[in-house]
Formats: C-alpha cells, structure tokens, sequence
C-alpha cells in the first residue's frame, strides 16, 4: 500500500505558497491525522488473493491489467505496433488486442489471430466500426473472466 505523493505534494505546495505571499507560519493550522489517499499496486494484491471490494473507501489502484489496446502496425520512428503489442503481452498476457494498419497486403493483417490479436480495424476507418469491434471484443473478454471466476474489478470509487 502506498499513499498518494500527489495528493500530499499538493497540499504541501498550498502551504509554501502561503508563506511566499506573506502569510505567517505561526498562522498556518497544524494538520493532524490528514487523511491519506491510499494506492493499491493491483499486481501485488494479487499475490495475497484480498478482496478489491474491501479496500478502503477512495482507494486507487494502480498497474490495472489492460482490456484492450489498438495498436498500429506502422509506427515511424518507433518499434511498431506488433512489437510494442508482444511487449505488452509478456507484461498482461490476457490484453486484447486490435491491430490497425492501412497497408492491406500485411501479413498481420490478414493472418492478426496467428500473431495474438482478437481483431482488426482497416484504414481509412468507418467511425461505426470502431465502437462495434471495440465492444464486441470486450463483451467477449468479460465473458471469458466470469467464465475463469473473473469479474473481480469492482464497481464504486476504485478506479486506474
């Protein structure tokens, strides 16, 4: 568990700007027992099994697998969509991933399955098709979770 150095930064940086616009530091009120945003790394908890529902009320947490990434192919200057996608996979072997490229005659393309993909999106895009595939893969992954005992992201104020 770790407590948000952000939100501690922030409070900090109010109280110096304080006192460099004149306020005097006898002035400024003593904060006991501030309360802290805890942050939960999800990789970690998943090594001791605890039940995401039973953090703290305003938790965060953080190293969420990814659900789906779109990735393309061509990337200039860059390692490219199908490497950057294998990356991804050695970290959170279960993302689904949508391969995007405009040149048809890629082998990933046609054959996306093979290298690990769930789907592919041509260029030029149809706005509609978009939201079709990237739905349709997701309630596909969400049945796959429940399906292996998954659905173990709760609802409320956790969040990535």
């Amino acid at each position: 568990m770790l407590t948000s150095g952000h939100d501690q930064g922030r409070i900090a940086t109010s109280i110096a700007l304080d006192v460099m616009n004149g306020t005097n530091t006898s002035d400024i009120p003593v904060m006991m027992g501030a309360e802290n945003r805890y942050v939960f790394d999800y990789r970690e908890l998943q090594r001791f099994g605890p039940d995401l529902s039973s953090l703290p009320a305003g938790s965060r947490l953080v190293n969420l697998p990814y659900d789906l990434v779109i990735v393309d192919l061509t990337i200039p200057g860059g390692m490219g969509g199908l490497a950057a996608f294998q990356q991804m996979r050695e970290v959170e072997p279960e993302v689904t991933g949508i391969v995007s490229s405009g040149y048809s005659t890629d082998p990933v393309n046609a054959e996306y399955r093979s290298y690990g993909f769930s789907g592919v999106i041509r260029k030029p895009y149809r706005l509609e098709d978009i939201p079709r595939i990237v739905g349709k893969l997701l309630k596909e992954r969400r049945k796959r979770q429940i399906g292996e005992g998954g659905g173990q992201y709760p609802d409320g104020n956790l969040q990535d």
